[in-house]
């Protein structure tokens, strides 16, 4: 690419200051690309911005935007907030305790780049501890390339799980997620997911499956708190409750059984490695 992409990283944080500066250090040292870094704090009460404001302070040669809520905005509204202030051309939306590895961005920007169809790139992902031990790739069933939007999506509903991964996984064009809407406040556990399978229906999406970045697994994550109690609500996705009613009932139990054994494996995972 002869002229650099810009890229908006939004990091939403509430009392993230146990893993904010890894992170953090993590994007700083991002090359390849002109990178926006825009810290979204709802209200912390630890010392989540002061990590943000000196990073900012030692790092003047990227863009930053701070953001503090007057008032708490939760979830959905401080990632949204993070977009709203968001002025790349693409966009990645972040954990407060995630991590990108080297060219992670770079190499996300050029595809999006490269493939106008695509409405957005999601990359392998390892999964690490709350101590930062790495435990495992998360799978990714998908070769390189170009994949269709509306094929992903079918196979994460037929599936019942969250096939694409990640917030720390994906890039996205910054309008397309805007024209969406943003994230929905419907969701706590498949608000990411939700996202997902509105821009899969916006046009495809190019697989990297090299992991680019770490995601952390912690009793504290919302993931880990959330995923019991929100279980029924992925029959509300976009399109799921077509894709129950094409299915037999034998495959309708199966799909329910495989998907309650994945999540209760998760929260073992969460309990024992958080």
């Amino acid at each position: 690419m002869e002229i650099l992409p810009k890229v908006s990283v939004c990091i939403p944080t509430y009392n993230g200051e146990r893993h904010l500066q890894e992170t953090l250090e993590s994007v700083v040292t991002q090359t390849g690309i002109h990178l926006e870094i825009i810290v979204g704090d709802d209200l912390s009460s630890d010392g989540s911005l002061n990590i943000a404001e000196a990073f900012a302070s030692r790092h003047p040669e990227h863009q930053w935007r701070l953001i503090r809520s007057e008032s708490r905005r939760g979830m959905a509204g401080n990632w949204n907030a993070c977009l709203q202030a968001a002025t790349g051309d693409f966009v990645k939306v972040i954990g407060q305790d995630d991590l990108l590895y080297p060219g992670a961005l770079a190499s996300q920007a050029r595809a999006l780049f490269d493939h106008p169809t695509a409405s957005m790139v999601v990359s392998g992902c390892e999964i690490i501890s709350g101590g930062g031990r790495r435990l495992f790739k998360r799978p990714r069933g998908w070769k390189l390339g170009l994949h269709s939007g509306s094929a992903l999506a079918a196979a994460s509903l037929r599936q019942r799980a969250n096939l694409i991964g990640e917030p720390v996984t994906v890039m996205a064009r910054r309008r397309d997620v805007l024209a969406l809407g943003g994230f929905s406040a419907e969701h706590r556990y498949y608000i990411d997911l939700e996202m997902w399978l509105r821009l899969l229906g916006e046009g495809d999406c190019f697989v990297i499956p090299e992991a680019q970045c770490a995601f952390r697994i912690h009793g504290k994550a919302v993931s880990s708190s959330t995923q019991q109690s929100d279980f029924d609500q992925f029959e509300r996705l976009p399109g799921a409750r077509e894709m129950v009613a094409s299915l037999t009932l034998a495959q309708c139990r199966f799909r329910l059984l495989k998907a309650r054994l994945s999540t209760w494996i998760r929260c073992i995972l969460y309990s024992v490695f958080g």
